[in-house]
């Protein structure tokens, strides 16, 4: 039977709750949700990865081809040290001397035009003919035909003003003429009057002698005879005054036919004079600005052509080479083509840079300054970690096999001692810290891409 003394000890208790199930559930729980704390509060850094290779942050001098002739020694080994003015490249011999002839005639030509357009420039600036010679570029027939501009307009200036002042004096002639005929109107107008309404006269009326005549004249005769030298008299002043009436219009027709006086502006010779200098001096500083640039055009073609009619290409600067050509196909490199490129020598401790590149759709998460951790691996299968920020990105992606990326730049934060590691070209991962999240969100992330 069952002893329910039992119930009541540990024995009980220890052989019910002390089983295989209790011991492995309740920790495997617990530790569950110690996972679970630590992924809400524990940090995990969000990080874009790639390849990155080191280069220089400056490269020094990019050397190019000068020739299209053959090259029969080429100096020029990967990762080698060049010294200032060391040959890297001999071509073979060719003919250049008519090339160097045509360019040097072409050279003084254009010296001897620019000299005959600065002549140009210093007579139209001094208004005089500076030009001991006629020039085979017809400068100096353009200056006499500037004078004879300012020629011509100086002289329709003149006959615009000698005919202002005629028109001037004509009108004041036909004015003066018009007042004493319109004062000998009045007068007669007066006198006629004065006759007309037997009326005395001003003694300061011009025909006031006249008037005494025809008074001392009446007063002797009868009404009648009287009457006849009045109606005589009065048809006289009348006609008279028809004559003056007729004379003033005629006057005054002529009057306005004549040109208005509206009188010419001082400046305005001297502003069309300007005006033209001042087309002719724009004319002459484009044609200068041109000639200028062939002749450094010519100069450049010049010093390539006896670069390589020296058949060689010496080294500008002095640094480590970086081929950009496949040596072994370098029998013939067209002329212009990039040869290789000089960066600094690591011995100098230069300032060096990453450069990788960021697929499009991670590029958002990218900006410069961020930090970044640059791993290289070592020959003893260790490896270095070296710090830098992002300096430069490119304003467009580049289109490959792999898709769309764009170029990022960082440079590095180097020590002394880390330069014994590097290497121009090396390739290592790159990690750029774009920000923290907490593991849940990571995991979150992860799952749900």
């Amino acid at each position: 039977m069952f002893n329910e003394k039992l119930l009541e000890s540990s024995e009980f208790y220890s052989k019910r709750y002390q089983n295989f199930t209790t011991l492995i559930i309740f920790p495997t729980l617990i530790l569950l949700l110690l996972l679970i704390g630590l992924a809400f509060f524990t940090h995990k850094e969000v990080v874009v990865k790639s390849t990155g290779e080191i280069n220089p942050d400056k490269i020094l001098a990019t050397i190019q081809s000068t020739s299209n002739n053959a090259v029969i020694k080429n100096n020029l080994i990967s990762k080698n040290s060049v010294r200032h003015g060391d040959m890297l490249i001999q071509y073979q011999n060719s003919e250049t001397d008519t090339t160097l002839k045509l360019e040097n005639a072409n050279l003084q030509n254009l010296r001897a035009r620019e000299k005959a357009l600065l002549t140009y420039k210093n007579s139209l600036s001094e208004d005089k003919n500076l030009f001991s010679e006629i020039d085979a570029y017809g400068y100096s027939d353009a200056f006499q035909n500037y004078l004879s501009q300012s020629h011509m307009l100086a002289n329709d200036y003149q006959q615009q003003l000698d005919g202002q002042n005629r028109a001037t004096q004509q009108k004041d002639i036909l004015t003066s003429s018009l007042n004493k005929k319109e004062n000998n109107l009045n007068h007669y107008q007066s006198l006629l009057l004065a006759i007309q309404n037997n009326t005395n006269l001003s003694p300061e009326n011009n025909y006031y002698r006249m008037f005494s005549e025809y008074r001392n004249q009446t007063a002797t005769l009868n009404t009648e005879e009287s009457a006849n030298i009045k109606r005589n008299t009065i048809n006289t002043l009348k006609e008279q005054i028809d004559q003056l009436e007729d004379a003033i219009a005629n006057y005054k027709t002529q009057y306005t036919t004549l040109p208005s006086e509206n009188a010419l502006s001082p400046n305005i010779l001297p502003d069309k004079l300007s005006d033209l200098k001042s087309q002719q001096l724009s004319t002459v500083a484009k044609d200068l600005s041109a000639v200028t640039q062939e002749i450094k055009q010519i100069k450049i073609q010049h010093q390539a052509t006896q670069d390589s009619y020296n058949n060689a290409i010496v080294s500008p600067e002095t640094g480590t080479v970086k081929l950009l050509v496949d040596k072994t196909k370098t029998r013939y490199m067209p002329q212009g083509t990039n040869i290789a490129q000089i960066y600094p020598n690591l011995a100098e401790k230069p300032k060096l840079k990453v450069t990788f590149y960021i697929n499009t759709s991670e590029i958002t998460n990218i900006s410069k300054g961020q930090l970044v951790r640059y791993m290289l691996s070592q020959n003893n299968n260790t490896k270095s970690t070296l710090i830098g920020h992002i300096s430069q990105i490119a304003a467009h992606p580049v289109t490959t096999k792999q898709g769309h990326f764009y170029q990022v730049d960082a440079t590095l934060n180097l020590k002394n001692n880390d330069y014994s590691t590097v290497h121009y070209g090396q390739e290592g991962t790159v990690s750029v810290i774009t920000g923290k999240s907490t593991w849940f969100v990571y995991l979150k992330n992860k799952l749900i891409s």
